[in-house]
């Protein structure tokens, strides 16, 4: 999809793996350490119990995550110094997609150590949830800052949509709410309907 969209609106197409390869190798083990590192905050304040430990991957991952594969893109536009918004959803989506095959890559690795046998289930659930996960939310958390830089561009209510959404989602995601496929399956749908609403914004508006 992404090279189609690369294709569609004219974007150089060596910038794909170059984002990709910056969003793999500069986002994901930052990720892993600050996430570990809060996660122990965390705990050392409010207490080794159930109610911390369930809610603790809702707590930390969103916020750090999130906020370290934008500042990821934040370095690449100021290399690249795109001018429209389809730009930046572009380079949100390589940087998150490149930090979901690190993080995917990562949990397969630690269940291989584990017990070999659950390689491929572990791999199967890692593929089941990557398509509405970090390569969509960075994509639509780009969207919503080029939107701040590019004013006019797309509405007040739609850039607070753009950057409200992945964080909020991400944390209802990691959540003891989502313990159900009901909840896994909505959540997705929120997320692609999302996804496909400021894609056809984008796509509708010329020089956007």
């Amino acid at each position: 999809m992404l090279i189609f969209l690369y294709k569609r609106w004219e974007h150089p197409l060596y910038t794909l793996p170059l984002t990709l390869f910056i969003g793999y190798f500069s986002t994901g083990w930052l990720a892993g350490e600050a996430n570990e590192w809060a996660s122990h905050q965390i705990i050392h304040s409010l207490g080794n119990n159930a109610i911390v430990i369930n809610w603790l991957d809702a707590l930390t991952a969103p916020v750090i995550e999130e906020i370290i594969k934008l500042i990821c893109v934040v370095m690449i536009v100021y290399l690249l110094n795109p001018k429209t918004l389809k730009t930046y959803l572009l380079i949100g989506a390589c940087v998150g997609l490149g930090f979901q095959i690190c993080e995917d890559i990562s949990y397969i690795v630690n269940v291989a150590t584990e017990n070999i046998h659950k390689i491929v289930p572990q791999a199967f659930n890692r593929i089941s949830g990557s398509v509405t996960s970090h390569w969509l939310y960075t994509a639509l958390f780009a969207v919503g800052v080029g939107s701040v830089k590019i004013k006019h561009a797309i509405s007040i209510k739609e850039t607070l949509l753009c950057l409200i959404a992945p964080i909020t989602l991400h944390f209802l995601w990691n959540s003891p709410l989502n313990e159900s496929i009901f909840v896994s399956a909505l959540l997705s749908s929120i997320s692609a309907y999302l996804f496909w609403h400021v894609l056809r914004l984008l796509d509708m508006k010329n020089g956007v």
